[in-house]
């Protein structure tokens, strides 16, 4: 018995090792590694279904564990079904006005293409604005920087740059708002929203930065989408 569990584990080692080598994850490895489990079980509940039908019978329950397990372990660690997963897209559209100005308004869709609900998060405490080096007010925020105004070095064009604020951020979901300026908003699995908000730009080149803060229990969500436009453009909503 001892030589059979030390040939067993000799096997394991090469397995393992062998798929290091071959940079397969470690989700793959334990998939493999209850698949052989699986087929080892089923061949023994094969020959004990002649001899001895209450340990098959065992073995069967077992066996519906581990496929139960195993589907479990696809559905959460493989394809990471239940995790969130948010899209936003960002359209821009312009139109003159007086004086050099333009209309400049911003279309910004939200799809939750995941497989849970997406909560917004109410607010921004200080030490979590701090955290984001201050480049964000609002959880669903909207901010605009002015090329000429972003230090560049050399071609290179960085928004993390210390900057002077010439926009105030803004806040896409003010509508969910409460009268304490408390957001409410969530978006379950498969759910789209349209936000829009107008800003009144003179010609130039620019870049439009939106940020969502969901709020999750045990897990930070954040995601952000950038997008370059040019004052006066096309009033045509162009593609993203």
């Amino acid at each position: 018995m001892t030589q059979a569990v030390s040939k067993q584990r000799r096997l394991w080692d090469v397995l393992v090792l062998g798929m290091r080598r071959m940079r397969v994850n470690r989700e793959l490895i334990v998939l493999v590694s209850i698949g052989i489990v699986l087929t080892v079980l089923l061949i023994r509940a094969s020959r004990m279904s002649d001899n001895h039908p209450g340990d098959a019978e065992h073995v069967a329950k077992i066996l519906a564990i581990f496929g139960g397990g195993l589907w479990v372990l696809y559905q959460f660690v493989l394809r990471r079904a239940f995790e969130s997963a948010l899209v936003m897209s960002i359209a821009v559209r312009t139109n003159p006005m007086e004086a050099a100005q333009y209309a400049v308004y911003f279309e910004i869709e939200l799809a939750n293409v995941g497989g849970r609900r997406i909560v917004c998060a109410k607010r921004l405490l200080p030490k979590q604005i701090e955290d984001y080096e201050g480049s964000i007010r609002y959880p669903c925020d909207l901010q605009v920087r002015s090329l000429a105004r972003i230090e560049r070095s050399g071609p290179h064009v960085d928004w993390w740059r210390r900057q002077e604020q010439q926009f105030p951020p803004v806040s896409l979901l003010a509508e969910y708002s409460t009268a304490d300026e408390a957001i409410d908003f969530f978006m379950e699995p498969g759910e789209k929203y349209m936000l829009g908000h107008v800003l009144v730009l003179g010609p130039g080149h620019y870049m439009a930065k939106i940020v969502f803060v969901g709020s999750r229990s045990g897990a930070a969500e954040y995601w952000s989408r950038m997008r370059y436009f040019h004052v006066p453009e096309s009033s045509q909503t162009p593609s993203v």
